[in-house]
């Protein structure tokens, strides 16, 4: 039932919170600055007005990358945008492999970055597991993959 109006002002709320607060407002924190820097347009929203008015719940940013940026500021989005490079590059790695298993499993550790960048932008949880089993599996496909390209170095240094 969210329409992209309503998802625009979460999202420049967020913006507005890390514009104030560049190196954040600390984790979960983000809904308690969120009204004071919410667009007044988001008061034409009837959901924003019940979600304000009629529920005791918190309004949070609605997304992954504009709540790290208000909650963690700079550094802490920088950091977490360093660990997705990383597993872009893992990935990478994996796919050079002689395993065919083990280039599938890069290439699907490439789709899963690419839409999990582009799903940061709907959901705002760390919560959700599948994103810890895949980043799981892509460090562990690496390390295979490593010991697998040593052992082989090590066999042929033998010989």
């Amino acid at each position: 039932r969210l329409a992209f109006y309503e998802r625009t002002i979460y999202w420049f709320g967020g913006w507005n919170i890390f514009a104030d607060y560049p190196f954040g407002v600390g984790l979960g924190n983000a809904g308690f600055y969120f009204v004071d820097r919410m667009n007044s347009l988001g008061y034409g929203s009837y959901e924003i007005r019940n979600l304000l008015f009629q529920t005791d719940i918190i309004l949070n940013t609605k997304s992954l990358w504009f709540r790290l940026l208000a909650e963690t500021g700079l550094i802490g989005f920088s950091l977490y945008m360093t660990w997705i490079y990383i597993l872009w590059r893992s990935s990478s790695f994996i796919q050079k492999s002689r395993d065919a298993l083990m280039q599938i499993v890069g290439l699907a550790g490439k789709f899963f970055i690419l839409a999990y960048l582009v799903e940061g932008f709907s959901v705002d949880s760390f919560a959700l597991p599948y994103q810890w089993i895949i980043a799981g599996l892509i460090t562990a496909s690496r390390l295979i993959v490593q010991r697998e390209g040593s052992t082989l170095s090590e066999s042929s240094n033998a010989a």
